[in-house]
């Protein structure tokens, strides 16, 4: 599958369905990606683009920088994110 063609899918697509993963990806195999681009990074939030890119200028979610425009964050840095909110609403 060509770069054009991920234009199609809505990023909610990307993160649950395994036909339009490359085979290429070391994971897909197992049907999970590590990366994710902003907009597939907010659908797994549940929260809107403009508040990932908030978070990451606010130094709270950390990105990965791929060259001048691509950035993405590790699954493992939304999953921290998540833990580290159920803590702090947890000691208010």
């Amino acid at each position: 599958m060509g770069w054009m063609e991920w234009g199609r899918y809505m990023a909610s697509d990307i993160l649950t369905a395994k036909a339009i993963r490359p085979k290429s990806c070391p994971d897909a195999s197992h049907g999970e990606r590590r990366l994710f681009s902003v907009p597939e990074s907010a659908v797994y939030l549940g929260v809107s683009v403009w508040t990932v890119r908030e978070l990451m200028w606010r130094g709270e979610l950390p990105c990965v920088r791929i060259g001048k425009r691509r950035i993405l964050c590790d699954k493992m840095d939304l999953d921290a994110f998540i833990a580290a909110q159920k803590e702090r609403d947890m000691l208010r």
